[in-house]
């Protein structure tokens, strides 16, 4: 692409007299990454770094600032950046359209959908992949920019806060599979209902041309949707669950049956199993080898990532929360034989519903003494348990606390901080 194609394609405005006849290497949104030949693409605080671009060999800048640099390099202003990454991401797409996209989103579950399949899948083909929950236009455009003919799979993680951002994404993406994982509570406080987060998640699927969207059938709100090609995935039977440090179960495909020992042991994780199981039966990859990758999946960090010290054991959870994912998390933590401690946080973006979440979470915590239930934040105040005012005074309680035999969860939003307790508890 030629400099004269890019302000066409972004309707930017030409700020200074340069050269339009040049190619384009790459798009960049790191300054420090350029390299001759790249565009640096100055979103959010990016036009402090516009200096640093050019220094490195950037031959343009797009920006929605008014910049007056004395530079020959290209500067090309935009009324809306997040519309201009879009265009980019959407030529780039049309121009890799021969490699199939899957795309995936859902209320929780999308990040390790989305690793579980890219190890399945990356035994046979090379994985383009959006970098752990870079799952916004940012992230995904970024991810984006590094795809070429190397490639033979993209699998994009999509989140969103709002109505029409997945529209958006998926309008520049044209995913030739989808998939949503759930419908939970996240982000409730944007949408205002349920019933608005699964029109924002079926929104994946605005960009797809004959593409088809794969859903689990574990999922009540989603095992009754009709789309004109869905898989809910009912050619996979599930049987004989049983957690113990892992989850073991049956997964009968095609007549045949197949032991399943899952590195994460809670029930809720299934339905990411049967999404992955799914979308690879749809390319080359023997059955036996889509479940040795499946046994030797293990989980990214502070994802229900279990720490054994000495004298205790820590279940990390804190990479982020919500109702559905604590839910989950509790029901294996009540099946150990051991003392329980559990540490929970605000779940965050719950707006009006914050105070009624936060209730329902009593009764997911019947079982536990209430001594034993530490908790921190504004809303967490509506559970029953010990309160703190911050992460340092449930530190100072620990240390007096005696932790032999505990299995303790820690839980909270990202906003919390919550890995600082188990930083501590690691020590």
């Amino acid at each position: 692409m030629k400099l004269l194609d890019l302000i066409k394609l972004v309707n930017g405005k030409l700020n200074n007299i340069s050269s339009t006849k040049k190619i384009i290497n790459s798009f960049k949104l790191d300054s420090r990454s350029i390299t001759n030949g790249d565009v640096f693409i100055a979103i959010n605080k990016g036009y402090l770094y516009i200096e640093d671009a050019i220094n490195n060999g950037a031959i343009c800048i797009i920006t929605d600032k008014d910049i007056r640099l004395k530079t020959k390099v290209c500067i090309i202003k935009v009324e809306d950046m997040s519309e201009a990454l879009l265009k980019i991401v959407s030529y780039i797409r049309n121009k890799y359209s021969h490699i199939p996209l899957i795309a995936i989103t859902g209320s929780v579950g999308k990040t390790t959908t989305k690793e579980l399949l890219s190890d399945i899948l990356s035994t046979n083909y090379k994985i383009l992949k959006n970098d752990g929950s870079k799952n916004n236009y940012i992230g995904i455009s970024e991810t984006m920019f590094n795809l070429n003919n190397d490639y033979d799979i993209v699998i994009l993680e999509v989140g969103m806060n709002h109505l029409n951002e997945i529209e958006k994404i998926s309008k520049a993406i044209k995913p030739n599979i989808s998939a949503i994982t759930n419908i939970g509570t996240s982000h409730i406080g944007n949408l205002g209902s349920i019933k608005n987060i699964l029109k924002a998640k079926l929104e994946i699927v605005s960009g797809m041309d004959n593409g088809r969207l794969v859903i689990p059938y574990l999922d009540k709100r989603l095992r009754h949707l009709k789309y004109d090609d869905i898989n809910k995935c009912n050619d996979i039977k599930i049987s004989n669950i049983t957690i113990d440090n892992t989850m073991l179960f049956n997964l009968k495909y095609h007549d045949k049956e197949y032991n399943i020992n899952f590195n994460i042991p809670n029930k809720a994780y299934i339905s990411n199993i049967l999404i992955a199981f799914e979308i690879a039966t749809y390319f080359t990859i023997d059955i036996n080898s889509i479940i040795n990758s499946i046994n030797n999946y293990r989980n990214m960090k502070s994802r229900m990532d279990i720490i054994k010290k000495s004298k205790y054991t820590i279940i990390n959870d804190t990479y982020n929360s919500s109702y559905e994912s604590i839910k989950g998390v509790l029901n294996f933590l009540k099946q150990l034989d051991t003392n329980k401690l559990v540490i929970l946080g605000d779940i965050k973006e719950l707006g009006k519903y914050s105070i009624k979440i936060h209730k329902r979470i009593n009764k997911l915590l019947k079982g536990i003494y209430k001594e034993n239930i530490l908790l921190v934040g504004e809303y967490t105040s509506y559970i029953k348990g010990i309160h703190f005012n911050n992460n340092e005074d449930i530190i100072d309680y620990l240390k007096k606390f005696n932790l032999n035999n505990y299995t303790i969860l820690v839980k909270g939003s990202r906003a919390m901080h919550m890995e600082d307790i188990v930083d501590f508890l690691k020590k």
